[in-house]
C-alpha cells in the first residue's frame, strides 16, 4: 500500500519501473524499509504528547521548581503560579497538580514557620509563643482549602491506596489539615473538637510511616501537647515525644531544636542549652526542614541568648 502511494507521487520512477521491468523494485523496497524503520522508532519513543511523557516531565519540572524555591515564600508563590499556568495547558497532568499542592503547603509552612512554637518567658516562667497570629490564621484560612482541594483531586486521580501509599503524599494531607485546623486558632480548635480529624491523621502517620522525615510524627504530637489548653496540655508528654525524635534521628536541626524547646519549657536550661547548640550544628535535610531552616537557626540562637545567664 505504501509502495503504491510512493509510486503515485513519483510517476517518473513508476515509468522507469515499467520500462525496466522490476529493476527499480529493489530500490523502492529498500526505501520503504527505511521509512518503516523511522516510523517504528517514532511509535516506540515517548513524545511530548504522550500521557506517560507528559506526567514524567511534569513531575521533573515540579520537583525542580520546588527545590529552587525552598525557604523563600516569594519564590514558592511564584513557583505555584508557574505550575498553575502549566496545568491549564495540561489539565490531566497529575504530577503537576501534586506539585501545585506541595507548593501551597510549602508557602504556608515558610510564612508560618511550620506552626512551630518558640521559647519565651512569661511572668518570669518559661513558656512558648505559638504561630497562630491573626496574619497567619488569615493566610491559613485562605490557602489551606486550596491545598486540600488539589490533594483531593490528586488522590481521586491516583486512587486512595496509591496516593496514601506514599509517605511524601500523605504528609502533605496531614500538614494541610494542620493549617486548616489552626486557622481557627489552636486553643479554639482543640476546645471545639475541630482538631479531631487532624489528630487522627497524625495517629495514622505514626502507624504507617513512623520513621518518615526523621520521625516527624513526634514533632506533631509534641507541639500539640505544648500548644493545647488545659487539661490537654502536657509539657512532660510533649518533651518525651521530642526526646524520642532526637534519639532516633539526631542529625536533624528540627529535632534538636524541638528537644531544646521541650527542655526549656520544663525549666531544664542546661539540657536546653545543649540541644540548641547542637541544633546549630545539624543539617536541614528534608524539604520541610529546608523551608524552616532559617527559623530553627534564629530561634536556637535567640534561646541560647535567653538562657545564657541561667
Amino acid at each position: 500500500f505504501l509502495l503504491k502511494i510512493f509510486a503515485s507521487r513519483h510517476p517518473q520512477l513508476q515509468m522507469q519501473s515499467c520500462r525496466r521491468g522490476r529493476v527499480a523494485a529493489p530500490w523502492l523496497r529498500f526505501l520503504l524499509s527505511v521509512l518503516l524503520a523511522v516510523l517504528a522508532l517514532q511509535l516506540v519513543r515517548p513524545s511530548s504528547w504522550s500521557p506517560a511523557f507528559s506526567a514524567a516531565n511534569g513531575a521533573k519540572q515540579g520537583t525542580k521548581m520546588l527545590a529552587e524555591a525552598r525557604g523563600d515564600s516569594e519564590k514558592m508563590l511564584r513557583a505555584y503560579r508557574s505550575l498553575e499556568k502549566m496545568l491549564k495547558d495540561d489539565p490531566e497532568n497529575v504530577p503537576l497538580k501534586l506539585s501545585m499542592a506541595e507548593a501551597v503547603v510549602s508557602y504556608m509552612r515558610i510564612i508560618g514557620n511550620a506552626n512551630s512554637p518558640s521559647c519565651i518567658f512569661q511572668d518570669g516562667k518559661p513558656g512558648i509563643e505559638t504561630q497562630d497570629t491573626p496574619a497567619n490564621m488569615e493566610l491559613w484560612a485562605e490557602w489551606a482549602p486550596v491545598a486540600q482541594s488539589l490533594l483531593k483531586e490528586t488522590e481521586a486521580a491516583l486512587g486512595s491506596s496509591v496516593f496514601n501509599g506514599k509517605a511524601s503524599n500523605y504528609i502533605l494531607s496531614v500538614e494541610a489539615g494542620m493549617y486548616a485546623t489552626s486557622s481557627r486558632g489552636i486553643v479554639s480548635a482543640v476546645l471545639s473538637g475541630k482538631a479531631v480529624s487532624f489528630l487522627a491523621s497524625v495517629a495514622t502517620l505514626e502507624k504507617k510511616y513512623p520513621t518518615f522525615d526523621s520521625h516527624v510524627y513526634c514533632t506533631y504530637w509534641g507541639a500539640y501537647y505544648l500548644a493545647a489548653p488545659w487539661p490537654v496540655r502536657d509539657a512532660g508528654k510533649a518533651r518525651s515525644y521530642f526526646e524520642r525524635a532526637v534519639k532516633e534521628a539526631p542529625a536533624s536541626r528540627r529535632n534538636q531544636y524541638f528537644a531544646g524547646l521541650g527542655a526549656f519549657v520544663e525549666g531544664d536550661f542546661a539540657t536546653a542549652r545543649g540541644y540548641m547548640k547542637q541544633a546549630l550544628e545539624e543539617p536541614c535535610s528534608s524539604p520541610g526542614e529546608q523551608d524552616c531552616c532559617t527559623f530553627y537557626t534564629e530561634q536556637a540562637q535567640r534561646t541560647l541568648s535567653l538562657i545564657s545567664d541561667l
